[in-house]
């Protein structure tokens, strides 16, 4: 399963996974540098895919987000 994960505001973060999309919420902070990202805004994928996350896929996400960091900042769940 690929994941690739952007921040794409100070409070949104855009997740792929295998070639379906959604956009997470979440909080970014500056000092230091760590995106919160709100686990339980991730509910439907965008169109074309649609449907429901599963919480398989959540959890892959939560998996890959907490060992990741974007240009520095470090992502933890809540």
């Amino acid at each position: 399963m690929q994941i690739t994960l952007k921040i794409i505001c100070r409070g949104s973060i855009s997740i792929l996974i295998d070639g379906k999309s959604t956009i997470a919420q979440g909080e970014l902070t500056f000092s230091p540098p760590v995106f919160y990202l709100d686990l339980n805004s991730i509910e439907t994928w965008d169109p074309p895919s649609s449907g429901p996350v599963s919480n398989e896929e959540k959890d892959e996400i939560k998996k890959v987000a907490e060992s990741t960091s974007i240009n520095g900042t470090k992502i933890i769940v809540v």
